[in-house]
Formats: structure tokens, C-alpha cells, sequence
């Protein structure tokens, strides 16, 4: 058995001993022999490998969205302003300030040389950081003028957003869902 120091872990580990289950979580067992196995993902777009019998690649598991002309047309009248670039890093990231002013200036570099795009970019700061006082300090104009906006949350789903039709960049952090949402 494997040793969690997590508590969250932990207290699962011993309510599955509690009930007869004392094998090592599903998670950490990547590959069963005589166990279904469906991958989101296809082989053609994958690295090239040999596919046992028992996994099956059945493309993104991805949930249908409304349209942006249903769940939020004045997000969507917004994004047809122009050429726009989706930042969002991730579900759980919070951003410092020393991260917001890197993504900051990274994205100033953009707006300098492509003054037509717009931004809308998901960041959430770290609690006490002076994260909003960086994106301010570099993106404070164009934050003003509704040219960049800057969203604790996406109120519309990513995969909404990028089936507008109106992004042309997406910036996600490679996870398999932001990857397969831009990609799909």
C-alpha cells in the first residue's frame, strides 16, 4: 500500500479500508490488463503507439455549450468587436505579482504591436498579491477603454467562448481540457 501524507487522501484511503477496499487507488493504477480503458484523445492525434484491444480512443469528453447567442450575447457582441486573444491558465490558478506582471507585459507586447486585438483574460490573484496593481500598471489604458478585460471567472464556459467563433488565440496552460477545447 502506498503512504498519502494529504489528509484529504488519507481520510479516503481509510474509508475504502472501512469498507473492504484496500487496493491502491484507481488513479495510481494507470493501466489494468482486463479492464476497459477509454481515452479522450484519437490515435491520429496522438503520440504514435501501440494500442492494447482493451482502450479505446473515443475523441474529447466534452459536455455540448449553448451558444454565445443564447447564454451571453453581450459577452458575444464584445468578442466581435475584433481580433481577440482567451487567456485562462487554468481552473485552480491563482496569480501573484510577479506572475500577473509577466502575463502583463507579455500581453502589452502583443497589444503594442497588434493594437487591433482585444483580450480577454481570466486571472485570478493570490490572495494579499498586488497582482491587479501589475495588470493595472501595464494594462490599465486598455483595461479603461474595454479593450482588455480581466475575469476572476469566465461567466460563459471555454468551450462556449472558443465555439463563438471569435477567437483567434487561445492561451491555456496544456491541460488535456483546455488542450482539447482549443483544439477540437
Amino acid at each position: 500500500m502506498l503512504l498519502f501524507p494529504a489528509p484529504n487522501i488519507k481520510a479516503l484511503m481509510t474509508a475504502r479500508s472501512a469498507h473492504g477496499i484496500n487496493s491502491q487507488l484507481p488513479t495510481f493504477e494507470a493501466y489494468v490488463r482486463d479492464v476497459l480503458h477509454i481515452c479522450p484523445s484519437l490515435p491520429e492525434i496522438d503520440l504514435p503507439v501501440n494500442i492494447p484491444t482493451n482502450a479505446h480512443f473515443v475523441g474529447p469528453i466534452i459536455l455540448p455549450e449553448h451558444p454565445l447567442s443564447q447564454s451571453n450575447p453581450k459577452l458575444l457582441a464584445w468578442l466581435q468587436r475584433g481580433p481577440t486573444v482567451l487567456v485562462n491558465l487554468g481552473t485552480h490558478q491563482e496569480g501573484n505579482a510577479d506572475q500577473a506582471r509577466g502575463q502583463a507585459m507579455g500581453l502589452r507586447i502583443l497589444l503594442n504591436a497588434r493594437p487591433d486585438v482585444q483580450i480577454l483574460w481570466k486571472f485570478r490573484a493570490a490572495k494579499n498579491s498586488r497582482a491587479s496593481e501589475e495588470i493595472e500598471a501595464f494594462l490599465g489604458a486598455e483595461i479603461g477603454e474595454d479593450k482588455v478585460r480581466v475575469v476572476n471567472w469566465l461567466e460563459s464556459d471555454p468551450l462556449a467562448i472558443l465555439q463563438s467563433g471569435c477567437i483567434d488565440i487561445a492561451v491555456h496552460h496544456g491541460g488535456a481540457n483546455s488542450w482539447f477545447e482549443a483544439t477540437w
